[in-house]
């Protein structure tokens, strides 16, 4: 039964996150916290993550802008590997509520007032989505939904959106799976699920590509809000 749903999860996260930038996380852990605890159900769905987000990353590796995506990328990191230290001394359930309902305010926000509040990318707006998004990441494996954010305010293209989100998730996927067996919530006997997981989202991902491709700027942006707001909805749902 948990080979079946990793599988189908891990499948319909690529799909998602093919068409999104985000969201293969966030599909996942509505499913792996049923078979695994909250310190290791994470764990699972970063490494599964891991070669969906690389594989994304390098077939638009030609529109990644290293300038734009590696300030926020370093923050991500660094918050990341603090946040997943401390997991064993937090309520992660309530955590993950409260992670849940920002999420539908901030997705709401964007949604209903789209023309009159797009972000400015400055500086400090760099290191608050960083850092908080590698907060939400290392503890609840769902940091995505912000940086999504981020990049849609920051690039001019669906690619360009696409490469630069894909780069940052690349990159810390592997410092967040680094991180996670050198804490031991990750350990060799999780690989099978892993290497299924990673077929599963390959498969996704392929029709995922085709699909959002049709997708223009406007329509792209407000799905990644609205997919936002259920995010946090599920998120809620889940911990309840």
């Amino acid at each position: 039964m948990v080979y079946l749903a990793v599988a189908l999860s891990a499948a319909l996260g690529g799909f998602v996150q093919s068409i999104t930038g985000f969201g293969a996380a966030v599909v996942m852990m509505t499913i792996l916290p049923y078979f695994f605890t909250m310190a290791v159900a994470p764990s699972v769905s970063t490494s599964i993550c891991l070669g969906l987000t690389v594989t994304l990353a390098w077939k638009l590796r030609k529109s990644i802008d290293l300038k734009l995506t590696l300030p926020p990328t370093l923050l991500y990191a660094a918050a990341s590997v603090t946040a997943i230290r401390f997991i064993g001394s937090m309520d992660l359930r309530v955590m993950t509520m409260v992670f849940g309902a920002f999420l539908m305010l901030l997705g709401a926000y964007l949604l209903l007032t789209e023309k009159k509040a797009a972000i400015r990318v400055t500086p400090a707006v760099t290191v608050v989505c960083g850092l908080l998004a590698g907060v939400c990441g290392g503890l609840f494996s769902i940091g995505g939904p912000i940086m999504a954010i981020y990049y849609l305010a920051a690039t001019d293209s669906r690619e360009s959106y696409l490469a630069n989100a894909q780069a940052n998730f690349a990159v810390n996927n592997v410092t967040s799976i680094t991180t996670r067996v050198l804490s031991g919530y990750y350990t060799l006997d999780l690989l099978p699920l892993t290497l299924l997981g990673v077929a599963g989202v390959v498969c996704g991902q392929r029709f995922g590509l085709k699909l959002g491709g049709k997708l223009n700027a406007v329509q792209l942006r407000r799905l990644v809000y609205a997919y936002v707001i259920l995010s946090g909805a599920v998120t809620i749902v889940q911990h309840l």
